[in-house]
């Protein structure tokens, strides 16, 4: 069990976990034309929100997972074409006000010094 730490005011998080977590519970319960009607969304290739992403994670129609597929497919053709995109973060500070448990920069790591480009 991971451990929570209080955030000091000055380093508020810009996420809102309460947030996430209702969008997560909420698209649990998404009946199959719902996420059929979100796939329709996404072969738009204009994004989605956070709840819809969350509807798509959720499925658990497997008929659906094969339309999710090849949707997620043509998005990518269409973005990208036929060619691999890797990405990497260009990091221009070491300041941060998160407390992401895998991330060296986290606010938690006091023996950084940070900086800033």
């Amino acid at each position: 069990m991971t451990e929570k730490k209080e955030v000091s005011p000055k380093q508020e998080s810009f996420i809102d976990e309460r947030k996430i977590w209702a969008d997560i519970e909420a698209a649990s319960t998404s009946p199959p034309e719902l996420v059929q009607e979100t796939l329709d969304k996404a072969r738009e290739s204009k994004g989605l929100t956070p709840v819809e992403a969350a509807i798509l994670l959720a499925n658990t129609d497997k008929d659906l997972d094969q339309v999710l597929f090849e949707t997620a497919i043509d998005v990518k053709k269409k973005i990208y074409g036929n060619r691999i995109v890797l990405f990497a973060p260009l990091y221009i500070s070491s300041e941060c006000a998160n407390q992401c448990l895998y991330c060296g920069f986290s606010t938690s790591n006091k023996k950084l010094k940070r900086r800033t480009l």
